[in-house]
């Protein structure tokens, strides 16, 4: 088996281990409220995303993780849209120009070879968690 180099030291990617812990809330939170799928798929986002940062490297973890990643995106951002009214869709999109620009920028630093990547790397999977968390918080009762 061929050693895969690794695309980030683990002196920098284990921030991202433990930022990727900002998104559990949710996932509990998601429990808690009765809606298990989104319980379950929060806590596959954790755990793919910890997984790969524990030592990132090209190959399926990687893909794994993007893939989990992103329907969760569309799931939370299908239910926003649904779901957050009035201040609370404000609040909602300002996040969401929060998380794309944190992720934005987190990939130009990466791409130049700067450390600031870290930051607004740690900085989105904050906005990540903060976000689905409200879209939960906001989803309506199934158990009264």
């Amino acid at each position: 088996m061929k050693k895969q180099e690794l695309i980030v030291q683990w002196n920098e990617s284990k921030y991202l281990v433990i930022s990727s812990m900002f998104i559990l809330p949710t996932s509990i939170i998601s429990y808690i409220r009765h809606y298990y799928t989104y319980s379950i798929l929060m806590a596959l986002v954790v755990f793919c995303s910890m997984n790969y940062w524990r030592k990132a490297t090209y190959g399926k973890r990687r893909t794994i993780d993007l893939i989990i990643s992103k329907i969760a995106f569309c799931v939370y951002f299908y239910n926003g849209i649904l779901n957050l009214h009035g201040f609370n869709l404000i609040i909602g999109v300002l996040g969401l120009i929060g998380m794309v620009y944190s992720y934005y920028k987190a990939n130009y630093f990466f791409t130049r070879n700067n450390i600031n990547w870290l930051k607004y790397h740690c900085t989105f999977h904050l906005f990540v968690g903060i976000q689905s968390f409200i879209v939960v918080y906001y989803l309506p009762n199934i158990v009264e």
